[in-house]
């Protein structure tokens, strides 16, 4: 997915909560959140994973390239 992707699915998942009321719970502050979901600025994927677990998303990483990730 693209960051814009991501942060259309993640707007869609929050619905009608407010930005301010999922920051919080994820320990975000609201221009993180406003940054993922307008996708305008680089995330740590611990801020996404944070954001994923409260709107009820689900984050898979994919490795290519790779024989062996670790």
């Amino acid at each position: 997915m693209t960051p814009k992707q991501i942060g259309a699915a993640v707007r869609k998942a929050r619905g009608q909560r407010s930005i301010r009321e999922v920051a919080g719970a994820a320990g975000l502050n609201r221009h993180q959140v406003t940054s993922i979901e307008d996708a305008t600025t680089n995330y740590t994927i611990g801020s996404l994973l944070a954001l994923a677990k409260v709107v009820g998303l689900e984050v898979a990483v994919v490795w290519r390239g790779m024989v062996d990730p670790l």
